[in-house]
């Protein structure tokens, strides 16, 4: 992660808005971030931890961290972090703010944080999880590697094992390791298969083959029985199928016989039916559509008659209101009248409003006229001063820039005498690497000779050169020697096996006793009884050899260690020592080539060139001031002069608006012929508003009730009209009607003369409502089923002939079939169970091989899973390879420790994953890590961070190596603080880009691109970048 911009307003200390461009700092590789001791340095990295986490160290959600946050002077918390990581280094941006409630206070709104990325142009929002996932680290991870607050920089190092495991396990993911849990679990589930396979073996149980044979014997007879009872039963149900056959022709007859009789008793019935339905035809044919159309006729004539009724009374009642609307009409008309000489008054009283209006506005644009002319005038004068100042400068920047130097000369020039200086102070560093680096080599060589002078092996094996070949070859003879010594060690053992049987049986030959059994065989007669004598010495002699071998191997490998150290120290001095070689030639060459870039006539020191630098630096700061002066008056005078030409526009408008309101209120007082002026000038405006609308709302009312009752007496007048006309016409339906109702009665007099009926009977007749066709088709499907009863009678009678049905005869043979069914079945039953429980008995057998076969899969892959199972209790793996990540630490740690340290100390891991120190400035021993001076403290805690830093960018694919440390250095001492200053200068060498916040006024002074913090009481901290 690499940071681009931050601003802040309104956290802590910070009042103002301040942003800081991080992008100058990086540039530089190495910047600071200085100030005195609480002016808000450390905020900064709070401000960006916050944004990205949400978290602080200072303050939590109890300690009403949205409140403390929060400036007291400050209304509103603002923070922007905006930086790039990842292989393609993609933008994000996190934001945080918060207000304060404007009612209290105290009362400080919940901060919201935002994130975004950077695509096409435009911030996208983001969910904030994804923040941490593409930087790759928790928020205490985060401080321990990325950026470092106060206090926590040499935390890795003073970290207890247990915490140092935890830290590696989240940075380097190491919970995939953590298999002991997954391993219990595949145990778990093995152990119920083994489980569950025993029942399955326990609910098989034994299983006999004999008994499969004996069943199977069975099964032969069972079948043969069952053909022959077959047989039986298709002899007997063709018979019985014979006997049903006439049962069913008996009891149809017998049904078709009962229907015949129940038809014959309805005859009489039917014949009533018939001439009930004669009458009622002859009624409906000849009187039904005269008597209906009598009684709507009647109908009519009676809602005609109430029609006529309701309509009278309707007219009589609206030609009484109609006289009341005509009567209220006459007193709105007189009012209506006088509404044009009401309305000229309003328009007068309007105009004299205006007046008033216009009176007021003239008084206030000649106060401002006034004002105006004075500032004009001042105006003026501002700008012949500032052109006389501006003639002056121009004359003096004219002088100066004769006296300026060719700078573009000058700094080629000075860049060949920097680079050459560098050249040849990069040459004297080469020289005295290479020194350090063979007097290094020399040091390794007289421990090789102190380790072969030492060792009585390696007395007689030690070689002159010291070539790391030659120290393979002794590596190698220590190793055959080992290999030499197990082998005795093996014979040892072998011999101490057999004298400790040896001596158990001296033990029972001692207990021994004539007439008791032996312990051994129980044998009561002991005839030669074994002879043995000084197992006890032999034993103790074989031991004492086994471990006087075994503590010669321990030494041994001890000089194979110290061997593989100094070949290795060896190795790397020779590679370091090339490596400088390389770099001397490389720079010789520089010097050569560099000599034939200079191409000046003037032969100037390097000091002379700088005079002329400072000269031309002091001339451009003078230049610069001018010409901004020059600037400055420029826009003062094109500031004024467009206010010179504002004043004037606005002195003309304001006379044009006077002469306007003038001429506008003698046209409007011309205007006026009802009213008098003078009586109203002194009259407020609201005043007279009020009573022009008293007399609009007047004209309004007057002429709504005129048009109202207007279109009332219209409305009443055409209903009137249309009762009349209605009335007319109804009262003529009427007379038809009546007509129409006569003319009916005589035509159903004259019917009833030639009918056999009464008008009584006829509408009693009527009044049944039969269905003539439901009854006429009742009749007609009687007489066919009787007729189809006698149809069907005799084809049975036919086919029965003299045949005779006996029911007892049926039934027996019935019941001897039904016998038959039930054996046959039984047999059935009894072979398909029989033959399951072969089939089962066979299956079973077949699974007890295929689960025994299983069974002993399962056993041996139990064995295999206790066995991972012990390797990996107690997060064993976890700490197995957690010891290696942080060996391969250590290891890249002491590439940078051990060149900072002048190849005199290195960092070694213990067994119990604690730090040590190896000192090769005493015959490379080791110490605590805690012996370490406060500035090899720093060296050995910031090349474990950078190392740390490394593993980290290289798990999150980061191609940024950034490191940001807040630690006040203010307890060092001063040697101790030179070392730090030579530290973060080899870091900035190696392309890093480090930051460094401290309140040490010497350090500021080694770094050149920095920010000062300064705490204003008025302002709150302010940031000054040192190029500004």
């Amino acid at each position: 992660m690499i940071p681009v911009s931050l601003t802040i307003e309104g956290l802590y200390s910070y009042q103002k808005k301040q942003t800081v461009d991080f992008t100058k700092l990086t540039r530089a590789g190495l910047f600071g971030i200085f100030g005195q001791v609480g002016s808000g340095k450390s905020s900064i990295l709070e401000a960006i931890t916050f944004t990205l986490y949400g978290e602080t160290d200072r303050l939590d959600s109890r300690d009403n961290r949205k409140y403390n946050m929060m400036n007291l002077k400050s209304n509103e918390m603002f923070i922007e972090f905006v930086f790039v990581t990842g292989i393609n280094n993609n933008m994000y941006m996190a934001t945080a703010k918060s207000r304060r409630n404007s009612k209290n206070f105290d009362d400080v709104k919940t901060i919201e944080r935002l994130a975004y990325k950077f695509e096409k142009n435009d911030w996208i929002p983001i969910e904030l999880n994804i923040l941490e996932n593409v930087i790759g680290l928790s928020y205490e991870n985060f401080k321990r590697t990325i950026i470092i607050p106060q206090g926590k920089f040499q935390e890795f190092i003073q970290l207890g094992n247990k915490d140092r495991t935890q830290m590696l396990k989240e940075l380097f993911n190491l919970g995939k390791f953590e298999l002991y849990f997954k391993v219990a679990s595949i145990e778990k589930k093995n152990d119920e298969n083994i489980h569950t396979l025993d029942g399955k073996l326990q609910q098989l149980g034994e299983i006999n083959p004999e008994y499969i044979e004996q069943q199977n014997n069975l099964l032969q007879i069972i079948t043969k029985q069952s053909d022959d009872f077959s047989k039986q039963l298709g002899a007997k149900q063709k018979t019985e199928t014979e006997l049903e056959q006439l049962k069913l022709l008996f009891d149809k007859k017998l049904q078709l016989q009962q229907r015949k009789e129940e038809k014959v008793s309805k005859h009489k019935d039917i014949e009533k039916i018939e001439n009930t339905l004669k009458k009622y035809e002859y009624c409906i044919l000849n009187f039904k559509n005269i008597f209906d159309k009598k009684e709507e006729l009647t109908n009519e004539i009676n809602k005609s008659q109430k029609l006529l009724d309701s309509d009278k009374k309707k007219l009589t009642l609206t030609l009484n209101n109609l006289k009341d609307l005509n009567n209220k009409f006459e007193k709105v008309k007189i009012e209506y009248d006088k509404k044009e000489t009401i309305q000229k008054e309003i328009d007068e009283l309007s105009k004299i409003s205006k007046i008033i209006k216009l009176e007021f506005d003239c008084s206030e644009i000649s106060v401002r006229l006034k004002k105006g002319e004075k500032i004009s005038a001042q105006n003026l004068q501002i700008i012949n001063d500032i052109k006389v100042e501006q003639k002056t400068l121009t004359e003096q920047l004219k002088t100066l820039k004769t006296q300026m130097p060719d700078l573009t000369e000058l700094y080629k020039i000075k860049e060949w005498h920097t680079q050459n200086n560098n050249l040849f102070n990069a040459l004297l560093e080469v020289e005295k690497e290479i020194k350090i680096i063979e007097n290094d080599k020399l040091q390794v060589q007289e421990q090789y000779n102190n380790l072969c002078n030492s060792n009585n092996l390696l007395k007689n094996f030690k070689f002159d050169s010291y070539r790391i070949e030659n120290i393979a070859k002794t590596i190698n003879f220590l190793t055959t020697k080992i290999e030499e010594n197990k082998e005795k060690i093996l014979l040892i053992e072998n011999e101490l096996e057999h004298l400790n049987v040896q001596s158990k049986l001296e033990q029972y030959t001692k207990s021994i006793n004539a007439g008791e059994p032996c312990p051994l065989c129980g044998s009561l007669e002991h005839p030669k009884i074994l002879d043995i004598q000084n197992v006890s010495i032999s034993l103790k002699n074989s031991r004492n050899s086994k471990n006087k071998i075994e503590k010669e191997n321990t030494e041994i490998e001890n000089s194979i260690n110290s061997l593989n150290n100094i070949s290795q120290k060896l190795l790397f001095k020779q590679e370091e020592l090339n490596k400088n070689f390389t770099k001397k030639t490389d720079a010789f060459a520089k010097i050569e080539h560099h000599k034939t870039l200079f191409k000046w006539e003037v032969s100037d020191t390097f000091e002379v060139i700088e005079n002329k630098f400072k000269l031309a630096e002091k001339l451009k700061v003078e230049i610069e001031i001018i010409e901004k002066t020059i600037e400055k008056n420029s826009k003062e005078i094109e500031k004024e002069t467009k206010n010179k030409e504002k004043y004037k526009e606005t002195l003309d408008k304001l006379n044009q608006e006077l002469t306007n309101n003038k001429s506008v209120i003698e046209l409007l007082k011309s205007q006026i012929e009802i009213l008098k002026v003078n009586d109203f000038l002194n009259s407020d405006i609201e005043q007279l508003k009020n009573e022009i609308n008293n007399k609009q709302n007047f004209i309004k009312k007057t002429i709504e009730n005129f048009n109202l009752l207007n279109k009332q007496i219209a409305e009443s007048q055409n209903i009137c009209n249309n009762l009349t006309g209605k009335i007319g016409a109804n009262k003529t339906i009427l007379v038809n009607e009546k007509e129409k109702s006569e003319q009916i009665n005589n035509k159903i007099n004259e019917q009833l003369k030639n009918s056999s009926y009464n008008i009584e009977e006829i509408k009693n007749i009527l009044l049944q409502e039969i269905d003539i066709d439901k009854e006429k088709l009742n009749v007609n499907n009687f007489k066919q089923a009787v007729l189809e009863i006698e149809n069907q009678l005799k084809p049975i009678t036919i086919e029965i002939n003299n045949r005779v049905y006996v029911a007892e005869s049926h039934n027996l043979l019935k019941a001897e079939i039904l016998n038959l069914i039930n054996n046959i079945k039984q047999l059935n039953q009894d072979f398909g169970k029989i033959k399951n429980e072969i089939n089962k008995l066979n299956d079973d057998l077949l699974k007890i091989k295929i689960l025994q076969k299983e069974g002993k899969s399962l056993s041996e892959r139990a064995e295999d899973i206790k066995i991972l199972k012990n390797l990996f209790k107690g997060s064993g793996f976890v700490n197995f390879v957690s010891t290696v990540y942080l060996q391969n630490l250590c290891n890249n740690a002491n590439e940078r420790f051990y060149k900072l340290t002048k190849q005199k100390l290195s960092l070694e891991i213990t067994e119990e994953n604690s730090f040590q120190v190896r000192d090769f400035m005493n015959d490379g021993k080791t110490r605590n890590i805690k012996t370490l001076s406060g500035g090899q403290t720093f060296q050995a805690a910031l090349s474990l961070a950078l190392a740390l830093a490394d593993n980290v960018q290289k798990i999150i694919s980061s191609n940024h190596n950034f490191f940001f440390l807040d630690e006040g250095f203010g307890t060092l001492d001063k040697d101790s603080l030179n070392i730090v200053f030579d530290t973060l200068k080899l870091l900035q060498k190696e392309n890093r880009i480090v930051g460094v916040i401290s309140h040490v006024e010497d350090m500021k002074e080694e770094i050149e691109s920095n920010l000062q913090i300064i705490n204003n009481e008025e302002l709150g901290s302010l940031i000054k970048p040192s190029w500004e």
